[in-house]
Order: structure tokens, then C-alpha cells, then sequence
């Protein structure tokens, strides 16, 4: 099809305005793409009704407004809704981004997980979780599933289906580009319950300037705290979530950043001049610098600009341990506090582990994460604030601390760094004065008359994980491996597993993801922070969110 000299300057000032949408003979391009979707609502299919015709609706609608091409398809047999998927898959090998929401009961049949479809005839079986992405695996740039499935199993006792319990089990080996995320329920949520994850997602898709990435993340923390954790998201495949917006940034000359915006939210409902000045300190020129400027006159009643004098911060002494008493004939020095200061003291211990966190993800930190803020913590801190070219105080504040949150999960995962061991100089040989090496010769060691001491009893300990994550158990000091994995299984919970029994010596980690509540790891080292690392790398490398943190490590001696 040829097009017109108007079509084609229209679709340059689309690439040039990638905020526009056009359309051309019925086909939406956003952002120079073909948006295509399948939604897919099966709330009346049996014998107990659910809300997730009423949640799909509202889903297809949202991708509509942002310039999706959408397929409808509700309350459909099995045979009906094979035939709508294949139908989805030829389009979607022509279009640019294929997403297919599901909202709906899916159930755990003998042979994997199903889509609450039951059979009109014959021994039809319902599509599978795994037809959906291999449906949308066929797009050119990226293919997203939402599986929505909180609700029970509607069938009744009367149906094949009707006895099969609900839950999606692991996709593996799923086509480069595709993602799986489901929101599952075990207790199921009651069938008159509107999805948390369903509303979730209706609000990503108004953020304008939010990539994919960023836009789950915030809807897996607003589900999770929302319900509890009752409700768990699942995430399966890899894409470049991040590569793709519902509303594409604004010019970036109307937007703040990200760590300017959460600086200004953090302070402008302050009644408080010096917190607005610290602003200005920070981004002088920044988006909000005639409103801080205001604020501060509306205040103080002072119409000049405020200047501060920057903040002067004496060295750290070389041996941090000293305790030489101060001269007394020295005038006592008063500390400079910069505003908005974090006192580790007042931090939940959770919160201090997460810093020590991000601290190792940005290779400044390599001691024991443990939320001991000691020497080598404020160090960390110091070379963080070296980074900002700020002054290394060691200890952060309010805004470095978000910078360092943001700094973090910018970073791709690596292998963790095992410090090198040791190296231990050969002894020097004395030289005689004919210059030839001579050897020393050792006197023997005098006879002990000690007893000598009882051989070292060897000890295991276990690490057990839950399925899905959000509980472990940790047994150590036990007498037997056997004996250490029941022990850690009790702890847990009879739906964990053992991943990880170390003896003697060694120690073991256990990392979890903050907001993909099936995401976890153990893993074991010869030190805390190798077994730390191990655990930390593991669990990031099964969320794209890299959110992953050490909640318990221990050793057995």
C-alpha cells in the first residue's frame, strides 16, 4: 500500500512527537509503534460467579485510552477461546507490542496449569498460561501476559474441572522477549471481590513517562501492601520492560528528575525555610527554584535569596579506634548537622540492611550486612557522597539516601566479589658472605606434655524456603544433616524446601525480593558476605526489579 506524502509527514512529526498518537485506516501507531491487545475476562464461566468480567472491562478500557488496538473475548468455552488466541497470535506477528490480560480462575490441572474454560463438547482442553505467551511472543518488539487469577475454582463437582485446585505453576523456557506476571491467591480471595491487580494495573497505565519496569514495580508494592501479601505476583521470562511506556515521558525539559522530585516532595509541605533552601542548595536552577525561593520570602518575610555557607566537615581521624582522651586545653567542637540528616539509630533495623543493600550492589561496601552501621558502612556512605560530590560526613541524608535507592537499581547484577585470599611472604634466607643462600635450619619444637584436644565435632545447619516465598527457616548447631533439615522445615512450614545444608565453617544467606512475593533465594559461602552475595545475585537474577535483600545469614561453627 503506497502512502500519501500527508501520511508520511504525519508519521514524521509522530517520530519527532513520540507523545502523539495517528492514526492510519483504522490502525493506531504510539510512540512510531503498533500497540495491539487481548483481553480476556472469565467471570461467569461456572457454577460461582467472580468479578473478573467487570476487572477486564475495566483493563481493556485503560489500554484503549493509551492507543492499544483491543480484542474482547468473555465467558468463553474452550474450543471458543483456542480460536481467539491463534486468531491474536496472526496479528500479533505483524504488530510492534502484543499484551494479553487474562482475568479469571486458573486452575492446577494434572499436567500444568489451565485457564478456567470449560469444554463444550467433546474432551476439548482449556488453553493454558503458556499459549498466552506463546500468542504474544510473536510481536516484534515485546510481548506481555497479566494473568489475574486471585479468585476460587467457579466450577462445581459435576465438572472435570471442578476439583482441580487454583495456582500457576513455573513457565520455563519462554521465547526471549516475553513476560509472564500473574497475581495469584492461596486462600483464593472471595468470588465478589474486585482484584487488587486489576486496579493496579488500570493505574500504571495513566502514568505518564513511567517505563514497564517501573510501572509493575509500583503495582506489585501497591498489591502487596494492599492485601497483605495475600495476594502473590509472579513474574516468568525475560524483556526489556524498560524500553517501553502506556505515556511516553514529556520533553525533558518539563520534567523534574526522579531524584529531584522525590527531594521537592519531600519537602514542600514543610513549614520550614531551611528545608527549602536545602533544595536550592541542591538543584539551584532546578524545576521548583522560583516556588522554593517563594516560600522561602512567604516565611521569612525576607525577599533577598538566602546563602548559606557550605558545610564544613572535619576529616576522620586515621585510627577510628583510638581512645586518646581529647587535650583540654582545645575548645570543644560543635558538629555541623546537614538538614534532614538520617540517624541510623532511629532506622528499623530492615531499613539499615537496605542500605548496606544498595551500598554493596554499587560495590562500595563489602563487609557484613547485618544493619550494624560501623566503620566500614559510614566509609561506604563517604564514597556514595564522594560520587555526589558532596561532603563525606558518612552518615546520609534524607535526599542521598533516596539518590542511593536510585543508584542501586540502576546497576546490572554481577557475580558478587569474593575477596582475595591472603598472600603470605616466603621467609627471607640469609645470605652468606660468599653470597650462596644457605639453609636455615629450624630447631625441633619442644615435646608437648599437653593432652591434646578432643577432636572438633562437626555441626550442619539448613536453610528452608517456602513456595511460594515469604517465610524461611534457619536450624543450625545440628548433629546430622538429616537432622538439620527437618528442623529447618519445621520452622518453615510443611509447603518449604531445603535448598541449602552447610556443616562446619560455612555459612548460609537468605535473600528475598521486596515486592515479588515469590522471589527468593538461599545460598551458601565460606563468610557471610559470600554467602550474602551469592544469595543477593541469585534472587536478583529472577526479578527484573533487582529489589532483592538479605533478610537472615548466619554460620555454624
Amino acid at each position: 500500500m503506497r502512502l500519501s506524502l500527508l501520511a508520511v509527514l504525519a508519521l514524521a512529526a509522530l517520530v519527532a512527537s513520540p507523545a502523539t498518537a495517528l492514526e492510519l485506516g483504522g490502525t493506531v501507531l504510539v510512540d512510531g509503534q503498533l500497540r495491539i491487545a487481548l483481553v480476556i475476562g472469565q467471570g461467569a464461566v461456572g457454577e460461582t460467579p467472580t468479578r473478573a468480567g467487570s476487572d477486564a472491562e475495566d483493563m481493556a478500557d485503560a489500554l484503549t485510552a493509551v492507543g492499544f488496538s483491543v480484542d474482547r473475548v468473555g465467558d468463553a468455552g474452550a474450543a471458543d477461546l483456542t480460536a481467539a488466541i491463534a486468531d491474536f497470535a496472526d496479528r500479533a506477528a505483524s504488530a510492534d507490542i502484543a499484551f494479553i490480560i487474562y482475568a479469571g480462575p486458573v486452575l492446577e490441572g494434572p499436567d500444568g496449569a489451565l485457564l478456567a474454560a470449560p469444554a463444550e463438547a467433546g474432551d476439548e482442553t482449556p488453553p493454558t498460561p503458556r499459549d498466552l505467551a506463546d500468542a504474544a511472543s510473536l510481536a516484534g518488539s515485546l510481548g506481555v501476559v497479566l494473568i489475574d487469577a486471585p479468585w476460587p475454582n467457579p466450577f462445581g463437582a459435576d465438572s472435570a474441572l471442578g476439583d482441580l485446585p487454583t495456582g500457576i505453576g513455573p513457565l520455563r523456557g519462554l521465547t526471549p522477549g516475553v513476560v509472564v506476571i500473574a497475581a495469584t491467591a492461596n486462600p483464593p480471595m472471595p468470588a465478589s471481590a474486585r482484584s487488587p491487580f486489576a486496579r493496579a494495573v488500570v493505574a500504571m497505565t495513566g502514568e505518564a513517562g513511567m517505563d514497564l519496569s517501573a510501572a509493575l514495580l509500583q503495582a506489585s508494592a501497591r498489591v502487596a501492601e494492599e492485601t497483605n501479601r495475600g495476594v502473590v505476583i509472579s513474574l516468568f521470562g525475560r524483556a526489556q520492560l524498560d524500553q517501553f511506556y502506556f505515556m511516553p515521558p514529556q520533553p525533558e525539559e518539563e520534567l523534574a528528575s526522579a531524584t529531584e522530585q522525590i527531594f521537592w516532595d519531600s519537602v514542600s509541605d514543610s513549614d520550614d525555610p531551611a528545608d527549602y533552601q536545602a533544595y536550592l542548595d541542591v538543584y539551584p536552577d532546578g524545576v521548583y527554584a522560583a516556588l522554593a525561593q517563594n516560600r522561602i520570602e512567604t516565611l521569612t518575610g525576607d525577599t533577598e535569596p538566602t546563602v548559606t555557607e557550605p558545610i564544613e566537615v572535619a576529616e576522620t581521624p586515621p585510627d577510628e579506634t583510638s581512645e586518646e582522651p581529647p587535650d583540654g586545653n582545645e575548645e570543644p567542637q560543635v558538629a555541623l548537622r546537614q538538614p534532614n540528616l538520617i540517624d541510623p539509630q532511629l532506622l528499623p533495623v530492615a531499613d539499615r540492611i537496605s542500605i548496606q543493600e544498595d551500598l554493596f550492589r554499587l560495590g562500595l561496601y563489602r563487609s557484613g550486612i547485618d544493619g550494624i552501621f560501623g566503620p566500614g558502612t559510614r566509609r561506604a556512605i563517604s564514597a556514595f557522597q564522594r560520587t555526589l560530590r558532596e561532603p563525606e560526613t558518612g552518615e546520609l541524608t534524607q535526599a542521598q539516601r533516596q539518590q542511593l535507592r536510585i543508584a542501586a537499581n540502576a546497576v546490572p547484577q554481577t557475580d558478587p566479589v569474593t575477596p582475595p585470599e591472603p598472600t603470605i611472604p616466603e621467609p627471607t634466607v640469609p645470605e652468606t658472605t660468599t653470597g650462596l643462600r644457605e639453609p636455615v635450619v629450624t630447631p625441633p619444637e619442644p615435646t608437648q606434655t599437653a593432652a591434646l584436644p578432643p577432636p572438633r565435632v562437626r555441626r550442619y545447619a539448613a536453610v528452608a524456603v517456602s513456595s511460594p516465598a515469604g517465610s524461611w527457616g534457619f536450624c543450625s548447631d545440628q548433629d546430622s544433616e538429616f537432622g538439620a533439615r527437618r528442623c529447618a522445615q519445621s520452622q518453615c512450614g510443611p509447603v518449604c524446601r531445603v535448598p541449602v545444608i552447610i556443616a562446619s565453617g560455612q555459612c548460609a544467606a537468605y535473600a528475598e525480593s521486596r515486592t515479588l512475593n515469590v522471589v527468593a533465594a538461599a545460598a551458601a559461602g565460606a563468610s557471610a558476605d559470600q554467602a550474602s552475595g551469592q544469595a543477593l545475585a541469585q534472587c536478583n537474577a529472577d526479578t527484573p526489579f533487582s529489589d532483592c535483600r538479605v533478610r537472615d545469614v548466619r554460620c555454624q561453627e
